[in-house]
């Protein structure tokens, strides 16, 4: 019995401070399936280009406080110029103090005069955010101000409500996550363009209860291109630069037969709205 307890707090031991990192590649184990979840905090695009210096300029990287000074764990897209669209997962643990938007970023490793940073006032989580299978996983991040808007910042375009996107359409993801499941971030912003993949498709893989409405897939059948740690929160583009998609999970990183899953955005556009347009009080 002594044995059996010190095991167990070990475990809890090592699961509260996995919980704790961000940067570690945090995964639910609740059954078989579940356990192919990873969400994709702290993470690079896998097999992707660099992206040109402001070609997506309502990006934004999520930083925050540490030892060392602030460092990327999340991207986001700005929603308006005090709110920043991301992953719920992003904020979930988190308290806005000390965690910082930076607008007009291009090399984390390089400040070039243009970046525009705000610190974080209020996270608003959806309220039916479920951690363990990652279902409405969307979030606003209020600022501490505003963004001022020029050529180079901009707000992103959102769809539809009853937009959908079709299996095959040609979607783009951009991010400074892992460039492999485990690796280190990539100091330049980078893109790929993967395949939306149909719901049908994606539940075959992952099961169904894993996959639901308000879900978007995207990724090659022979894997090799595809969003990872680190990417979290970040944008799923259409050609005409709507914001269709927020990267949230998937098995592993650029897998054969594993796409990565995404919060579909069509699915949350009065949530959005609410919550911009709502008061702190």
């Amino acid at each position: 019995m002594k044995i059996y307890l010190v095991l167990l707090a070990t475990v809890l031991t090592v699961a509260t401070a996995a919980a704790s990192l961000a940067r570690l590649p945090l995964s639910v184990f609740l059954d078989t399936k579940l356990s192919q979840i990873t969400k994709r905090r702290d993470g690079r695009i896998i097999g992707g280009s660099n992206a040109k210096e402001g070609e997506f300029p309502w990006m934004v990287s999520l930083q925050r406080n540490g030892f060392f000074g602030r460092s990327h764990f999340c991207a986001g897209s700005i929603a308006d110029a005090s709110n920043i669209i991301t992953a719920a997962h992003c904020l979930e643990e988190l308290h806005p103090i000390g965690v910082w938007a930076v607008a007009g970023e291009y090399r984390l490793d390089l400040v070039s005069g243009v970046e525009q940073e705000l610190r974080a006032a209020h996270f608003f989580m959806h309220e039916e955010y479920d951690p363990n299978y990652l279902k409405n996983d969307i979030g606003i991040m209020r600022l501490n101000g505003a963004f001022v808007f020029n050529s180079i910042l901009k707000q992103v375009k959102l769809p539809g409500r009853d937009y959908f996107t079709h299996p095959g359409t040609a979607v783009t993801v951009a991010g400074w996550g892992t460039t492999k499941e485990g690796g280190s971030f990539s100091n330049v912003l980078l893109k790929a363009t993967i395949p939306v993949v149909s719901d049908e498709d994606c539940r075959s893989i992952y099961g169904a209860e894993l996959i639901v409405n308000s879900m978007l897939c995207a990724g090659y059948t022979s894997g090799g291109y595809d969003s990872c740690q680190g990417d979290s929160g970040g944008q799923l583009m259409l050609e005409d630069k709507s914001l269709v998609g927020i990267v949230s999970w998937g098995k592993g990183c650029g897998l054969p037969d594993y796409p990565g899953v995404y919060t579909e955005v069509s699915a949350y556009i009065e949530w959005i709205s609410t919550k911009l347009s709502m008061p702190l009080t």
